[in-house]
């Protein structure tokens, strides 16, 4: 199989895209996970490797030419912190080209609405307790 892959991106001609996407996905349905990076306008596959670390892309983004590495204008890719970091080191201007995807935004969203009304909840729970603990120990007696 490792030869075919090898044929097959031998006569592929040299692409440059202007919008790629990176992500990651569990291999054989195990915690072993392998970096996929695509062409988001054409919908190929550019690049799969071995494992979800920084060096990986870094690599990567290392194998194309500064001109190819500037002709990128988008990078959409999920909140991961070695892709991130990998991009933010190896693409210049990537501050202004990393959308994330909007699963992960409205993951994260969800997460934080949901941990304030935690809080309020507990604040105003509490709120309510001292309040029916001053009524109920007043020194004067209820007729």
């Amino acid at each position: 199989m490792q030869r075919a892959v090898e044929r097959g991106l031998s006569r592929r001609e040299a692409v440059s895209p202007a919008h790629i996407g990176v992500d990651e996905t569990a291999f054989k349905k195990r915690h072993d996970y392998v970096t996929i990076v695509s062409d988001q306008k054409e919908g190929a596959v550019l690049h799969v490797g071995s494992n979800r670390k920084k060096a990986t892309l870094k690599a990567w983004y290392e194998g194309l030419t500064e001109k190819q590495r500037e002709a990128i204008e988008s990078i959409l890719m999920d909140m991961w912190p070695a892709f991130l970091s990998a991009t933010l080191e190896s693409i210049p201007g990537a501050e202004e080209k990393i959308a994330f995807d909007k699963f992960h935004v409205a993951k994260y969203l969800g997460e934080a609405v949901n941990k304030v009304r935690r809080q309020e909840h507990k604040a105003l729970k509490a709120t309510k307790t001292s309040r029916v603990a001053s009524m109920t120990s007043s020194t004067t007696p209820r007729t």
